[in-house]
């Protein structure tokens, strides 16, 4: 028995000598001469200890070296092998596997990554055959921990001679229950910084039989000047320091048939964005948002519950080379690249988007339009919408609210020529205050707007449109209330040759179409209208102005004028404008050419009643016959001062002795000066006589 134990002890000191000093120096040996031969890098460690009695092992200071570059290395690897419980149920299990301060240096140069290339040549063709003899001969493992402990990443891109790194530090892995036997449902927890303060946090649970993947990847204050230098040249913008992402992102991964990657997006946030072209800022955002989004990759759905814009400020500028929005990103164009079409295939289906919540909050946009002359400014811009489906390239929505504290809008594109020099005037309106409605209502949308427009006019408008084809049902009504006239100055300049000078306006359009037919109906009603000084324009049209306006104002001095429109608006030749352009000119030529037509119906008058004193053969005197007409004729100028009546003395030669028309003339000027209290420069006597008859005909004069 002596003799045995004395053996058995010489085996066990033999076996720890073995495991403690033997294993270890021929392990470091076969590892660095093993790797040294299959990998063009210089493999260095410092000291391998083993336990022979628990199976644990420890690598310390491990390294792989390229080209005098450590692009791999670990400060320790631990790994305890739980030995009984292997060889009891006939699979590899491992305690615990420990990898501390490991360092990976990847480099990207030009799309050819360090790591690609780590095989010689000639063990290239060996490892795809050991693929396969393992692939026949797979072995069932478990390891019940694996920790990745205070390592870094980092990363390099060589780009053009231009380089980019990001690494990602403090960054600790730690797996739970991983491996093929019994497919255990393993756990996977990742914490990592990004740089310099962006947090990386992932966490997975994983099966690996068949491969399903549920997990969530959160990363927050993703600095994005970190993204954007990875191509420098490609950019042509630069984004302030401070702009960051937050992202929270859950994910699952199935192989069980074929590859099926659902996403589901709890949060995407792009926050205090400032983007910076030539030295100008164009556009700001304190954030943006995109909540509750399901991607299915299979189903090619993207369901989203909100996206919110708040405090976005742009500011664009258009030249006669684009906008300022223009080229912001380069595109690469290659040499000698093959341009390819995709066959699509007609069984594709398109994706479908659905955003059950659309919110913007405070939006400011500033355009200037240098080729126009023109410009446009919002103010807080406030838009809520919801259920807005992008189904099969169609697009469709249920409710639409939005408001505006203030819109400007700025023209300068009006140009006068005069005899010295010339001159530009603007036309500027403000628009505050808006509010606006848009909903489905049988098929169609109504759309509501309500506005206080430069300060003291009111805008209203109530609509129910076929967004779809507008021509196949529109009905348009629009109020405009106490509107400055004096603003549209450079237009009145341009197409009537004069200045506008005060006034208020007060508007009815009720638009009716309906299978391409419109009846339009278009109301104005203009208070104290003022024309003053004249201009010298190529495009005005001579009019008789101020006699219209004085014949068209009521007592208030009010102009109420209609002017209905019809017509097919699918017609070529149809122009809205146009029509509505006719109309006014044939307005003013009524004025021009009948003008007691135009003030008899002010009166409720026929013109027969007002446009000639009837006298017979002989008569001189101011009988009742003629009192109704010269009554009515003083209601007239009376109530318009600027207006007075001018004639000639008239009589019949062959019937009438001459002096019956001068009388006739001088009865008519003293009832109407001494009887009806006319204003006696009211009253216009031509010097010469008409000598064909005895009623004395009426002219309507504006007097200066």
């Amino acid at each position: 028995m002596k003799k045995i134990a004395k053996i058995l002890g010489a085996l066990i000191v033999f076996y720890l000598l073995l495991g403690f000093f033997l294993v270890p120096f021929i392990a470091k040996k076969l590892i660095i001469s093993n790797l040294d031969k299959t990998l063009v890098t210089t493999t260095k460690i410092d000291k391998i200890y083993f336990n022979p009695l628990s199976f644990e092992l420890n690598i310390k200071n491990f390294a792989l070296i390229y080209e005098e570059d450590t692009i791999f290395s670990l400060k320790n690897l631990y790994i305890d092998i739980a030995t009984l419980k292997s060889l009891e149920e006939r699979h590899l299990r491992v305690r615990d596997i420990t990898l501390d301060e490991a360092y990976i240096n990847i480099v990207d140069n030009n799309a050819e990554i360090n790591f690609a290339h780590l095989l010689k040549e000639n063990e290239k063709s060996l490892e795809t055959k050991e693929t396969e003899k393992k692939s026949e001969n797979s072995f069932d493992f478990f390891v019940y921990k694996i920790s990745l402990k205070n390592s870094k990443i980092d990363y390099s891109k060589v780009v053009d001679d231009e380089k980019f790194n990001i690494n990602l530090k403090d960054l600790n892995y730690t797996i739970y229950d991983f491996g093929t036997y019994k497919n255990y449902l393993s756990s996977n927890n990742l914490e990592a910084i990004i740089n310099q303060n962006s947090k990386l946090s992932i966490k997975a649970g994983i099966k690996l039989n068949p491969l399903n993947i549920d997990g969530q990847i959160k990363i927050d204050d993703l600095k994005i000047n970190d993204l954007l230098a990875f191509d420098k040249k490609l950019f042509n913008f630069k984004i302030n320091d401070e702009s960051n992402i937050n992202l929270i992102l859950n994910y699952n991964v199935n192989l069980e048939d074929n590859l099926k990657l659902k996403l589901f997006s709890k949060l995407f946030e792009i926050n205090n964005t400032k983007v910076i072209k030539d030295d100008d800022e164009i556009l700001y955002l304190n954030k943006f948002a995109v909540e509750d989004t399901n991607i299915d990759l299979d189903l090619k759905n993207i369901d989203i519950n909100l996206i919110k814009f708040d405090d976005l400020t742009t500011n664009m500028i258009l030249n006669k080379d684009g906008s300022n929005f223009s080229n912001l990103i380069n595109s690469k164009k290659e040499e000698n690249q093959e341009n390819l079409e995709e066959e699509k295939n007609e069984n594709d289906k398109s994706w479908d988007f659905k955003i059950s919540n659309l919110n913007i909050e405070n939006l400011n946009y500033n355009l200037v339009d240098n080729v126009t002359k023109s410009s446009l400014k919002i103010d807080s811009l406030n838009l809520n919408t919801k259920d807005i489906d992008f189904i099969n390239s169609s697009f469709d929505f249920k409710n639409l609210d939005f408001d505006i504290l203030n819109l400007n809008f700025t023209n300068e594109n009006i140009i006068f020529h005069t005899k010295s020099n010339s001159t530009t005037d603007k036309f500027e309106t403000d628009i505050s205050n808006i509010k606006a409605n848009i909903s489905p209502k049988d098929k169609l949308y109504k759309f509501d707007l309500d506005a206080i427009v430069d300060r003291y006019g009111v805008l209203n408008s109530k609509n129910l449109l076929n967004i779809h084809d507008f021509k196949e049902f529109s009905d348009i009504k629009l109020i405009l209330k106490n509107i400055n006239i004096g603003n549209f100055s450079t237009y009145s300049s341009k197409y009537l040759g004069r200045k506008l000078d005060g006034g208020r306006l007060d508007l009815n359009l009720d638009y009716d179409i309906k299978n391409s037919n419109l009846k339009a109906k278009n109301e104005l009603i203009i208070k104290n209208i003022e024309f003053t000084d004249s201009v010298v324009s190529e495009n005005a049209i001579v009019l008789p102005l101020d006699l219209a306006v004085v014949l068209l104002e009521d007592l208030s001095k009010t102009i109420d004028i209609n002017l209905p429109v019809s017509g097919n608006i699918s017609d070529p030749q149809f122009s809205l404008a146009k029509i509505i352009w006719k109309s006014f000119l044939n307005l003013m030529t009524k004025v021009a050419t009948a003008p007691f037509s135009v003030v008899a119906s002010m009166f409720n008058f026929s013109e027969d009643e007002i446009k000639s004193v009837h006298f017979t053969k002989n008569e001189n005197e101011i009988t009742p016959v003629q009192k109704e007409t010269l009554d009515k004729i003083a209601m007239i100028l009376n109530s318009k001062k600027e207006l007075g009546i001018n004639f000639s003395a008239s009589f019949n030669e062959k019937e009438e002795k001459e002096e019956h028309s001068i009388l006739r003339a001088l009865n008519i000027k003293e009832y109407l000066i001494k009887e009806k209290g006319v204003d006696e420069r009211q009253i216009l006597i031509d010097n010469q006589s008409v000598k064909t008859k005895s009623n004395i005909d009426l002219n309507i004069k504006l007097l200066k």
